[in-house]
C-alpha cells in the first residue's frame, strides 16, 4: 500500500489533476490510520506482555508514554530568585505527571478493570471502622525509628518516640475524629519532596526521583486503618 501510495504522489504532482490528487489523499489517509492502529497494537501487546511484571511494566509506559523534556536553567548565583524558580520547576513537573500521562492514557484505558482477577471470596458482612484505642496509638508511637526525616509538621519521630505516653492520648481523639469524620487533617496531607537525581541531563526535571517524606503523625493514622482493613479481609478470606 506505501509503494502504491507514493505511486499516486509522484502521478498527481506530475499531472496536477484533482481526481489524481483525491486518490493520492485517499490512499494517504488510509495508510495513516493503519499505521496508527499497529502502533497502538503494538503498544497494547507491550504491556499485555508484561502486566504481571510491575517493574517491566512500568518501563513500557515510560516508552511508550514520553514525558516533555523541563529545562532547569541551573545557575551559580544561588540567589533566592533562581532557588525559588527551579524549585517550582519541579513542582510542577512532579505534581503535573499524573494528569499528563493519564491524558496520553489510551493504550491504559479502563486497563485494571479489563485484565482484573475474577473474585471467588464474597461476604456479607459489611466493613466499618472501630474507634482507635490509646494502647494502639502509644504501642505503634513507641515502635517508630528516631532516626527517620522529619515531614513538614516539623515533628522529629524521635520526640514523638520519647513523649508516647503523653501524647497517645490527644492523638487518639485526632485519629478517631478524622476517621468518623472522614476528613484528614491538611497538614497531614502535606509532603516534603526532595529530587533526587537518577541518570542523564541534570537540567531536565524526568532524570529525578522525587523522594515524598509525609509527617510521622500521617504515619500512624495509616497504619491504624490498614490494620483494620486488613483484620477484615483475612477474617473474612
Amino acid at each position: 500500500m506505501k509503494g502504491t501510495r507514493d505511486k499516486l504522489l509522484r502521478k498527481a504532482r506530475k499531472s496536477k489533476n484533482n481526481y489524481d490528487w483525491d486518490l493520492y489523499k485517499s490512499l494517504r489517509n488510509r495508510c495513516n490510520n493503519q499505521v496508527k492502529k499497529a502502533k497502538q497494537n503494538y503498544k497494547q501487546n507491550l504491556l499485555n506482555e508484561n502486566r504481571l511484571k510491575p517493574r517491566e511494566f512500568w518501563k513500557k509506559i515510560k516508552e511508550i508514554l514520553p514525558t516533555k523534556s523541563i529545562t532547569l536553567n541551573h545557575s551559580t548565583t544561588l540567589d533566592k530568585e533562581h532557588n525559588l524558580t527551579v524549585a517550582n520547576k519541579f513542582c510542577s513537573y512532579f505534581s503535573n505527571i499524573a494528569s499528563e500521562l493519564k491524558s496520553k492514557i489510551n493504550p491504559l484505558t479502563n486497563y485494571t478493570w479489563k485484565y482484573r482477577t475474577p473474585s471467588t471470596n464474597r461476604t456479607n458482612e459489611k466493613f466499618t471502622f472501630s474507634y482507635v484505642s490509646k494502647i494502639f496509638i502509644e504501642k505503634e508511637l513507641k515502635k517508630l525509628n528516631g532516626n527517620k526525616a522529619t515531614g513538614v509538621d516539623g515533628f522529629p519521630p524521635k520526640l514523638l518516640k520519647d513523649n508516647a505516653l503523653t501524647l497517645s492520648r490527644p492523638l487518639c481523639f485526632i485519629i478517631n475524629l478524622s476517621i468518623t469524620t472522614s476528613k484528614v487533617p491538611y497538614m497531614w496531607k502535606k509532603a516534603k519532596i526532595t529530587p533526587i537525581h537518577k541518570n542523564g541531563n541534570r537540567d531536565h526535571p524526568e532524570n529525578y526521583r522525587p523522594i515524598s517524606v509525609l509527617p510521622t503523625l500521617t504515619k500512624i493514622m495509616e497504619k491504624a486503618v490498614h490494620c483494620q482493613l486488613l483484620k477484615y479481609l483475612e477474617v473474612n478470606n
